[in-house]
């Protein structure tokens, strides 16, 4: 038998979604023209259509103006979103499946010019310092899911035990996810001189 250790992808997308489609609501007047920036793969494709279900639950009428594989590094990502603004300049929404392409879309919209107030990147992962810093800043990023890999390690050791004494475990062994931004934040990691460090007891109670 064969378990995953992993966030819902679908889920947590979803909640991400319908995150973005509220804030674009208040903010954006209710306009969602979106940039899927993805990857093909079954956890990011998951991803991706778990966030555009969730937008169009709150917007039914949000566009997805083009899904691209962006590749794996900021650099291919920050290309192709100056390609995709230069072509569809009424993109205002951004999702990125993990980190590293939401780095190279945040830098793509700075060389563009694009004011911080007329654009929302919502990044999938926030797994490193960058993105929870983003977060602060309210540098085009105001929200992202975080999947908390810190958990994941342990949780792996701990089905390898059950396995190991002959245990049954399910198919998928669900990690938390939540969305944060610069108010939930706290919740969560705390700023320390080596970056931010989770508080475990907040997490496992997810």
């Amino acid at each position: 038998a064969v378990t995953l250790v992993a966030v819902d992808n679908r889920a947590a997308g979803f909640a991400l979604g319908r995150w973005a489609g509220e804030w674009v609501r208040d903010h954006l007047d209710g306009r969602a023209e979106l940039l899927d920036l993805t990857f093909e793969l079954p956890n990011t494709r998951d991803r991706s259509e778990g966030f555009l279900a969730g937008l169009r639950s709150i917007l039914p009428y949000a566009r997805l103006v083009l899904s691209l594989n962006a590749g794996s590094t900021p650099q291919s990502a920050c290309q192709i979103t100056h390609n995709a603004l230069a072509v569809h300049p009424g993109i205002n929404v951004i999702f990125a499946i993990n980190d590293a392409l939401a780095s190279g879309a945040a830098q793509a919209c700075r060389e563009e010019g694009i004011a911080a107030k007329d654009l929302l990147l919502l990044p999938f992962g926030l797994e490193g310092n960058t993105l929870r810093d983003s977060l602060v800043t309210c540098d085009y990023c105001r929200a992202g899911l975080a999947m908390f890999p810190e958990i994941v390690g342990p949780v792996c050791v701990e089905a390898a035990i059950v396995a190991y004494e002959g245990g049954a475990l399910p198919a998928h062994l669900v990690t938390p996810h939540a969305v944060l931004t610069s108010d939930s934040l706290g919740q969560y990691y705390h700023r320390t001189k080596d970056g931010w460090q989770c508080d475990w007891q907040a997490i496992e109670a997810k």
